[in-house]
């Protein structure tokens, strides 16, 4: 049973979508969630309806200088002049992606902004991704988010495995696109958009059947909370 967002907050970043104000990052993740999502998408249209009549409600016709057009087109020709081809062809190495992750991402169904996005990064020149292992039960490939600050990643977590407790030291938001897992907070299936706050102490435990496969958004790692487990912590890294 597919799922809307499971935390309060979590709302908030419905609004913040609709509005244009969020970050790319979190605007790739919650779009993601749209594919997947049937209400989310009617919550989105919902609020987009509602801006949108506030707008043309409040907001008059704005008179528009006929050589506009053309003075916004000189402004970005003038932008892509002052990058110079170095930092064009670094822009086009910081943002290759893998095109067999963008597949395995359409084989779930998402498309939108992410897809998109990945899609121009594949044309720019790819470099094949591999997964990396943080445990023998956690492998993760790297996902290119265009946002420096923060981290996406997809993850694979082996069917069984129990998460040590950790707490979180800044936003995470974590779409399920296969499996199930649980915490104490709830039961996550596919297409469920979880989101964790700084502060938020959980500890996963994946669903049996079958192995867990998400697309998670990060921006600081987590923290165990046993002091032991802190001091070996495979997971500060993630």
């Amino acid at each position: 049973m597919v799922r809307i967002i499971k935390t309060d907050n979590g709302q908030e970043l419905i609004f913040e979508y609709a509005a244009g104000v969020l970050d790319e990052a979190r605007q790739f993740m919650v779009d993601a969630h749209r594919q997947m999502n049937a209400q989310c998408k009617a919550d989105i249209d919902l609020c987009e309806d509602i801006g949108g009549y506030l707008l043309n409600k409040d907001c008059g016709a704005a008179a528009m200088n006929p050589n506009a057009r053309d003075k916004m087109r000189a402004l970005l020709d003038d932008v892509m002049d002052e990058a110079g081809p170095h930092q064009k062809s670094m822009r086009s190495v910081s943002e290759s992606q893998c095109a067999a992750t963008v597949d395995m991402l359409k084989s779930f169904g998402l498309r939108g902004e992410l897809i998109d996005h990945l899609e121009r990064s594949c044309r720019m020149g790819c470099e094949q991704e591999k997964w990396s292992k943080l445990t023998n039960a956690v492998h993760f490939v790297n996902v290119d988010s265009g946002c420096s600050k923060s981290k996406m990643r997809l993850v694979r977590v082996a069917a069984g495995t129990q998460i040590p407790e950790h707490s979180h030291r800044s936003e995470e938001i974590t779409l399920v696109l296969k499996g199930s897992m649980e915490d104490e907070f709830g039961l996550y299936e596919a297409g469920d958009l979880i989101v964790r706050q700084e502060g938020d102490m959980n500890a996963p435990r994946i669903g049996d059947a079958e192995d867990l496969l998400c697309l998670t958004l990060t921006y600081k790692p987590v923290r165990m909370r046993c002091v032991v487990k802190r001091t070996i912590n495979i997971f500060f890294r993630f």
